[in-house]
């Protein structure tokens, strides 16, 4: 590394240390709450969920595109439609049994994974309000579903990926045209 680089480096390692005193910030003091008491609220705010949205479309890559009924509108909540069913699992975690929802856009046609498998699946996440928090950005990620290993998968996951199968991988012709 030469020298340019090296002050560079120290000069914005000292402006953001200066730049940032504790005092600008304002503190905020989230208490925690117990999981029991916790999960009795999002429940209800996923069912209700699933209540007042409905599916708009299933794109050819199985993406999902899910709205808010409006007010007289006739849709079909994701609650009450047939043709994508709402299934539902109880999950054993942190000495509370959760119901965790899924939809099953396709069934897979080859094995089901155990939870304790390591498996490869593209994914996106949002909250109840359609932020998204999280993705996989159309890329597949690895992850191992025993939670216990690995530390870094969604709670609940290795309950739920068993019950899918698998799919036809376009992984490599990705790969290979992106080189």
């Amino acid at each position: 590394m030469n020298k340019f680089k090296y002050y560079f480096i120290l000069l914005l390692a000292g402006i953001a240390m200066v730049s940032c005193n504790k005092g600008d910030d304002d503190e905020t003091t989230v208490e925690v709450r117990d999981y029991k008491e916790q999960y009795k609220a999002d429940k209800d705010s996923i069912e209700n969920y699933l209540k007042t949205n409905y599916i708009k479309e299933v794109t050819a890559d199985y993406d999902i595109v899910i709205e808010k009924i409006p007010a007289g509108g006739t849709q079909t909540s994701i609650w009450d439609q047939k043709t994508y069913p709402l299934e539902s699992r109880e999950v054993y975690n942190r000495d509370v049994y959760y119901t965790v929802y899924y939809l099953t856009l396709r069934k897979g046609t080859g094995e089901a994974p155990c939870n304790t498998d390591r498996i490869y699946a593209s994914y996106k996440g949002n909250l109840l309000n359609g932020t998204q928090f999280d993705t996989s950005y159309g890329y597949g990620t690895t992850f191992d579903l025993f939670v216990y290993t690995s530390g870094a998968v969604i709670d609940g996951w290795g309950e739920i990926f068993p019950k899918f199968r698998t799919g036809t991988s376009t992984t490599a012709s990705r790969w290979c045209n992106n080189l």
